[in-house]
């Protein structure tokens, strides 16, 4: 917990917990049992996060080390400006290789098979308007998602789906992650969940997918001289947003006729239409309720395909210069390329200490606290 935090009440106990170790007249030593009255705190864990505020590349491993759910929103706002210096310092660490573990050169198409979600939620908003509700002159991305010509093509077989710009994935210990398009991922699989889609990204041998997400934070911050977030619209459709698919296509501005595919205002959404035409059903009703069904069975296939421990949008990188000012894909992979962003320890200058936690090794780090002894004592300088 550094004095950035945003809540208040813990700020102010660091404070003052800093103070209080740092104090110059000695008097006794109070064991960690004593200490631990303090309310929502311990000796060994305040004394920790004191160690770490004074040395910037301790609080930036410490950073790391942690679950991307666990810190705050948005993460880059848990680090000091010490530790934020020192993340552009990648090429000074005192070692040349340790941060171009990340390696652009992954493009081409992938199957939706073999992609997980690295976020646990998606806005249902910006998933369910474009698919489902049919509106004139909705074209995302290159594609017009309303257009039933299209659509038939698209749901039959194994179609490939391909963007103007090409959704963003990694290779990671966890398998082929998306980390950035989950929006434009989702909307294509509720069309086909046997398709393609296009992709370029990074190869991240020994990460896992919160370590890449970790470290395109501070790759955008290096961009932008900031790393803001960018929460999803509407409820998540992994869990509870598929409720809401009948009422997106009942606001549909385009329908057409489930026969002929031609524009009638008597007609159904595009995507009911499609469903209806391609299992040959006449009765406007049933196509709904398939071409729901055929929705919600997408819509369970990517919840089950989301990386375990995976965090919520408000905590996710965003390679969008409409959050962060210049900070789009190929600009944060440069950086990246170069070696300058410092997401891999050593994360001190020339001749800083090295022993530190390597990104990746959260489980191991768990249980050797897990293990660690309580009934030690420990100095601390208090008044008499």
């Amino acid at each position: 917990m550094s004095k950035w935090s945003s809540n208040k009440d813990s700020q102010m106990l660091f404070e003052n917990w800093r103070k209080f170790i740092k104090e110059s007249n000695k008097s006794e030593i109070v064991d960690e049992a004593m200490a631990d009255y303090i309310p929502g705190t311990s000796s060994r864990k305040m004394k920790q996060a004191v160690e770490r505020e004074e040395d910037p590349s301790k609080e930036l491993n410490h950073w790391m080390n942690q679950r991307l759910k666990d810190l705050p929103t948005p993460p880059i706002a848990d680090l000091s400006p010490g530790a934020l210096a020192l993340i552009k310092k990648g090429a000074v660490d005192g070692s040349k290789t340790d941060d171009i573990r990340l390696k652009a050169g992954i493009s081409g198409d992938i199957s939706f098979a073999k992609l997980k979600a690295s976020q646990n939620e998606i806005g249902s908003k910006q998933s369910l308007r474009n698919t489902m509700a049919g509106v004139d002159g909705t074209e995302w991305d290159g594609i017009d998602w309303g257009d039933p010509q299209w659509l038939i093509k698209q749901m039959q077989g194994t179609p490939t789906f391909t963007f103007k710009n090409p959704i963003v994935v990694a290779k990671t210990s966890d398998g082929f992650v998306i980390l950035d398009g989950h929006h434009r991922w989702s909307q294509a699989m509720m069309i086909n969940p046997k398709g393609k889609i296009n992709v370029v990204g990074f190869s991240a041998p020994g990460m896992t997918s919160d370590d890449v997400l970790q470290a395109l934070h501070l790759g955008i911050y290096t961009v932008a001289d900031q790393a803001k977030i960018k929460p999803a619209e509407g409820t998540n459709l992994l869990s509870g947003g598929a409720a809401q698919i009948r009422d997106y296509m009942a606001t549909s501005e385009r329908k057409v006729n489930p026969q002929t595919l031609e524009l009638d205002p008597n007609g159904v959404p595009p995507y009911v239409a499609v469903v209806m035409k391609l299992q040959g059903i006449t009765d406007p009703n049933k196509g709904i309720a398939v071409a729901e069904a055929y929705a919600k069975k997408a819509i369970a296939a990517m919840a089950a395909s989301v990386v375990s421990g995976a965090p919520p949008r408000t905590k996710m990188p965003q390679t969008d210069i409409e959050v962060n000012p210049g900070a789009t894909p190929d600009a944060v992979a440069k950086k990246l390329a170069m070696g300058i962003v410092n997401y891999a320890p050593p994360y001190g200058e020339v001749g800083a200490s090295t022993d530190m936690q390597p990104a990746g090794g959260r489980s191991q780090k768990r249980v050797a606290e897990s293990n660690t002894p309580h009934n030690y004592k420990i100095k601390i300088l208090v008044n008499k």
